[in-house]
């Protein structure tokens, strides 16, 4: 009987050990740093915190708020989910969620192109050892494919400008536009991907005015020393 109760009380312990080692408070801490923005457009704002963080993220601008409205933000030692809060506070017609580790700011009320363009399903997306521009152009032209087959998907996909940091592969089915450009920064990750609000038509135009993938500089610089966004589009 003492030989059967210190067996269990041995299993006890180390059930104990083992769900210690696998807590979830054992996870790493979110980084915390001094976040400050005074006076600049809500886009700039948006992508300033995701350089200071290291943030992927994804921005949908609904309508020219975004790229025009002044916001001031001063959050010390804060999360990015922290800054986030603060940050968002002042776009009322806005809301933000996080997912599979890339932050999203989407309007509250969709485009309807926008959301049609971002939800169609591209059948297999797949490419290795190259630029988070050149994943985009093959995003493009799998997306104007999907849209026109027997278009050849001709049209200006637009120049690699990031050369530097290749992303060794991604293979994916089934999966949106979406969730292909959420990959595309997650795996660059100083990187995010934004969608204009002039958006009039998918079919047969450029991916600059679809789409523009930023990449971020460290230390942060303002949005207008960033590559590559189509100003042109924001407006």
């Amino acid at each position: 009987m003492k030989v059967q109760i210190s067996k269990l009380v041995l299993i006890l312990i180390l059930t104990v050990c083992l769900a210690a080692k696998t807590s979830p408070s054992q996870q790493k801490p979110a980084a915390r740093h001094d976040y400050r923005v005074q006076n600049v457009t809500a886009l700039d704002a948006l992508i300033r915190l995701g350089e200071t963080y290291n943030q992927p993220m994804g921005i949908v601008c609904g309508d020219n708020k975004i790229p025009k409205m002044l916001v001031s933000v001063e959050a010390s030692q804060s999360t990015p989910q922290e800054a986030m809060d603060l940050l968002m506070r002042q776009l009322p017609e806005y809301e933000w969620k996080e997912s599979g580790g890339v932050i999203f700011v989407l309007p509250r009320a969709m485009p309807p192109l926008t959301n049609k363009m971002l939800t169609t399903t591209i059948t297999r997306f797949t490419a290795k050892d190259s630029s988070a521009d050149h994943f985009s152009m093959l995003l493009w032209w799998e997306l104007q494919r999907k849209l026109d087959p027997k278009s050849g998907a001709a049209g200006y996909m637009g120049v690699s400008h990031d050369i530097t940091h290749p992303i060794d592969s991604i293979d994916l089915k089934g999966a949106s536009v979406q969730q292909v450009l959420s990959e595309i920064v997650r795996k660059r990750r100083s990187a995010a991907w934004v969608i204009p609000p002039s958006i009039r038509s998918v079919k047969n135009t450029p991916r600059d005015r679809l789409w523009d993938i930023i990449i971020y500089a460290a230390p942060p610089l303002p949005l207008a020393q960033l590559c590559c966004l189509n100003m042109d589009d924001f407006k």
